[in-house]
Order: structure tokens, then C-alpha cells, then sequence
């Protein structure tokens, strides 16, 4: 076996080569040296989905980020330094690298907003009660100054999300939820945190919440969103006032085999006891394709909602043919 640096790279190759298959099949545009990623991004919005998808194709080669070298940087700083540097003559060139480090020097303080050290575990993902003192602090921040910051900014830290929703609750000026949904873009692993803070907010305007609703489609329709940020939407669509039962059955019937463990089922949780006759009998020709977690459900719906004669020679047919425990305890049970 080779040791060292030689080492590293054919296990690189050997490991990774099936990953950059994927990202290629995804239009995603890269680079590699050995274990070392760069991807190019239109945007933030991309970036994020991008990463996501990496990170979901690294994790079934048993292969994890390394979350303190992973970072998304804004690049238009640097390609106008690329510009200025080719217009220039090589007599100049000296005095403007000398430039370029005072400007780097400047640039250093407000680095925060250019980069982001994402996929750390460690955003927050519930909204804790502010206290007197934090209301009291953050009520004088200027919101309207903040919201155009993070709205016209390229990139958003985690810190510029966090202080604009707790600045927005202390204030009480709930009408300014609903430009979030285009920030968090730029920070999609936010709105797990944006949901728990909205379902805690009262008095959020309709208009408001209708805004949010759909806004936040794209991410159930998506099909590449990640599972997580699908979960925490879920709660938010099956929860009063936010409740909206068609794009819950829209993401259901959008999702694929391997949208992931959890989210079919999560989905079917939600539309219990809320779909009609022909939604749920639409939903039972899905019983088929579901994995097991489903299957449960959807015979739980149909047992409880539909009427004794139409449910009844199906839950016998699969009586007939499973196995499964739980299945045989919820067929057994017919109302």
C-alpha cells in the first residue's frame, strides 16, 4: 500500500469518483483536487442546494464534510479584482497587490457576511421566549435597515437571521414575516426556526400568512429540497392558521421512491382526518409503491374515513397477503 500524500489521492479517486458522476448528472458545475470540492453557484439559493445535494451523495459513501473547512463565499469581490488586474500593466501591478491588502485588511471586519460556516449543527432550530432584558435591547434595533441589509446582501450569516426574526417578535411588527421567506433563501437551514417562531407568534395578519404559504411551496415541491427543511414545512401547512391541505397533497403526489425515510409519511400524518372521499381514495392507489411506515397510515386513513362497504374488500386483500403486525392490528380493527 503507498503511504503519505500518494495514499490519500487513490483513496480520493477510488472514493470520490462515483460522487462527481452524480454532481455531473446534476448540471452541477465543480472542481476536485484529491478530497477538495469547489462549486460554482449562480447564487446563494443555488449554493445551499447545491451543498445539500453533495453532502446527501457524500453521506451514502460514508463519507461526512469537514464542517470547519466548509465554506460559501461571495465571488464578485474577486472577479472585479481579476478584471482590474488584467486592465492593468505590469508596471502597476505591484502597487495594486499592496491596495488589494489594505482593501483585504478592511474587508476582514465584515467578513461575516461573506462567508458562511454552515453545517456545524449548531443553528438553532426553536424559538425561545425572549426575556425583558433581550426585548428591551433588541427593540432598539432598526429593523427597516436590517431587513433592506439582508435582503440586498449576496450571502446572510447566521447572525443576521437570528437578530432580524428577534428583532421582528420584540417589535411586534409581525407583517415584516413575510419578506423572510426570501431571505432564508440565502439561508435555508433557518427556517426550521423560522417556522417554530411563526407558530408562536398570535396575531399574524391573513394576508400575511397567505404570503408565507406561498412562498414556501417552491420548497415542498422541490424535489431535491432536503428532507428536513420538508418535515418542519409539513408542520407548518398542517397547523392552524398556516394550514393548507392542497400543497400537502400536492408534495405527496410530487414525491419520488427516494425523497426520503420520513417525509411520506410525515405528509400522511398531516392530511389525516382532513382529506375528502375521492382525495383519500387517490391516496390508497399510493399503497402499493409506499414502504412500510406508508402502508400503516394510509390504512389507518382509510379505515378511519372511508365507508364500512368501499374500504372493506381492500383491507381483506391485504389482510390476505401481509405479514406485518401493526398491519393485521389496524385491519383487525375496523370501525
Amino acid at each position: 500500500m503507498p503511504v503519505g500524500s500518494n495514499a490519500s489521492r487513490i483513496l480520493a479517486e477510488s472514493a470520490l469518483i462515483e460522487v462527481d458522476n452524480y454532481l455531473i448528472s446534476k448540471g452541477i458545475e465543480f472542481c476536485r483536487f484529491v478530497d477538495d470540492y469547489r462549486i460554482f453557484s449562480k447564487d446563494a439559493i443555488e449554493a445551499h442546494k447545491n451543498l445539500a445535494l453533495l453532502t446527501a451523495r457524500l453521506s451514502k459513501e460514508g463519507i461526512f464534510l469537514n464542517t470547519q473547512k466548509t465554506r460559501i463565499r461571495d465571488i464578485s469581490e474577486f472577479k472585479a479584482d481579476i478584471s482590474s488586474l488584467e486592465e492593468s500593466g505590469r508596471s502597476s501591478h505591484q502597487k495594486e497587490l499592496e491596495q488589494d491588502k489594505e482593501t483585504m485588511s478592511v474587508q476582514g471586519k465584515d467578513k461575516v457576511s461573506k462567508i458562511i460556516k454552515g453545517y456545524s449543527g449548531l443553528i438553532p432550530t426553536k424559538f425561545r421566549k425572549l426575556s425583558i432584558k433581550e426585548m428591551e435591547k433588541l427593540k432598539e434595533n432598526d429593523l427597516e435597515t436590517m431587513l433592506a441589509k439582508a435582503t440586498q446582501s449576496v450571502l446572510v450569516d447566521e447572525k443576521m437571521v437570528t437578530t432580524v426574526i428577534r428583532t421582528i417578535v420584540a417589535h411586534e411588527e409581525y407583517e415584516r414575516f413575510g419578506e423572510l421567506p426570501n431571505i432564508l433563501k440565502k439561508f435555508p437551514q433557518f427556517i426550521p426556526y423560522f417556522v417554530d417562531t411563526v407558530l408562536k407568534c398570535e396575531g399574524i395578519s391573513k394576508k400575511v400568512i397567505q404570503k408565507i404559504c406561498k412562498d414556501f411551496e417552491f420548497w415542498m415541491t422541490s424535489l431535491d429540497a432536503p428532507e428536513y427543511i420538508q418535515v418542519y414545512l409539513t408542520r407548518l401547512y398542517s397547523t392552524p392558521p398556516f394550514e393548507n391541505k392542497q400543497i400537502l397533497l400536492n408534495s405527496f403526489r410530487n414525491l419520488k421512491r427516494n425523497s426520503g425515510d420520513y417525509i411520506g409519511r410525515a405528509i400522511l400524518e398531516a392530511l389525516d382526518g382532513k382529506l375528502t372521499r375521492g382525495e383519500l381514495l387517490e391516496i390508497r392507489d399510493y399503497y402499493y409503491r409506499a414502504d412500510k411506515w406508508e402502508e400503516r397510515q394510509i390504512l389507518k386513513m382509510i379505515n378511519s374515513d372511508l365507508h364500512k362497504g368501499e374500504k372493506r374488500p381492500f383491507l381483506k386483500d391485504i389482510k390476505f397477503h401481509e405479514e406485518d403486525f401493526f398491519i393485521q392490528k389496524i385491519i383487525s380493527s375496523q370501525r
